[in-house]
């Protein structure tokens, strides 16, 4: 009786010692498992970080207002990419946000685009969903811009903040395209607008029909330059220059007595068959003299608005311009 006591104590022994060693092994098991959710999680967060870094840059492609797209974000206010994150925090030397009565158009940088609760020598900063701020403008971000060809890459340094690596130190994402040609600068190649010049009767010229001589002029594109409208600082000096500028049709000549009294004539201007983009948003266009871009026609009259939407090769457009 007491003999067999005993093997069942140690028989029940032995079961506890293995549903201990059970239970060891799903604790380890469950926090290996842990862990490897929280560096899934870091990941998923990284690409929350990235797509808020482009909705910034670029607005939301879901906001509608009306049956328009709401143009929004930093490109569309200032003309060019960030060259930095910390350009999408905070103005830097750019322009604020203001109206250009010239081109009746609205620039200027009116940030922040993101927002964030991290700060960095007392100033906001935007880390990576590791944490890193690393020691430049873009935290510990790697950012690579071209403005030229509007394309941005950016990619978090991984779990150990620095280039390369494995695993979880590894570079993240791989394939850092963030923004692709096109999206921020639109093609405008071939865009066509047909220009209708009215020459109201009993004008200052005394009822003279305008031009008075042969005058070649083009339709010039307003967009802002890092949020500056004024620009370029010297008009460009040779025909070729002029005629391969992004801002630029190609040039007509408007002839003499080609619009009498009262009467309209339409003429359509080209940006022509050479590489043109331009930066997408609210923009304008006006009538100019070719050799020195002055306005041609009634300078009180705003430029005619226009919209660039990104990806989107823009439509023909017709503006009607008073000489006088």
């Amino acid at each position: 009786m007491t003999a067999r006591s005993q093997t069942s104590s140690a028989y029940t022994l032995l079961e506890m010692l293995l549903v201990l060693a059970v239970l060891g092994i799903v604790v380890v098991g469950s926090f290996n498992l842990s862990e490897i959710n929280v560096r899934s999680i870091q990941f998923d967060l990284n690409d929350v970080r990235l797509t808020a870094v482009r909705e910034a840059i670029l607005g939301s492609p879901e906001a509608q207002l009306e049956e328009h797209l709401f143009i929004s974000g930093f490109a569309a206010d200032l003309g060019r990419l960030p060259n930095t994150i910390s350009e999408l925090l905070r103005p830097e030397s750019l322009p604020l946000w203001a109206y250009d009565e010239a081109t009746d158009q609205w620039s200027g940088w009116r940030g922040p685009y993101l927002h964030t609760f991290a700060l960095q020598e007392g100033l906001s900063a935007y880390p990576d969903s590791w944490g890193n701020l690393g020691d430049t403008d873009s935290f510990g971000w790697n950012l690579s811009v071209d403005q030229t060809e509007g394309t941005l890459f950016l990619q978090s340094y991984g779990a150990d903040g620095v280039p390369g690596g494995t695993g979880y130190d590894s570079d993240y994402p791989q394939s850092a395209l963030l923004i692709q040609r096109g999206e921020a600068l639109v093609d405008i190649v071939g865009w066509q607008v047909t220009v209708h010049f009215y020459n109201p009767e009993g004008g200052p010229t005394g009822g003279i029909a305008l031009p008075s001589a042969d005058t070649r002029v083009r339709v010039r594109l307003h967009y802002p330059d890092s949020g500056n409208m004024s620009w370029p600082p010297t008009w460009p000096a040779t025909e070729g220059e002029r005629d391969q500028a992004n801002y630029l049709s190609e040039d007509i000549t408007l002839a003499a007595g080609a619009v009498a009294d009262n009467a309209v004539s339409s003429m359509v201007m080209s940006f022509g068959s050479e590489t043109k983009r331009a930066p997408f948003g609210i923009r304008s266009v006006s009538v100019v003299d070719d050799t020195d871009g002055t306005r041609i026609g009634d300078s009180a009259q705003p430029a005619w608005r226009v919209e660039l939407v990104s990806q989107l090769q823009p439509r023909p457009t017709a503006i009607a311009w008073n000489l006088e």
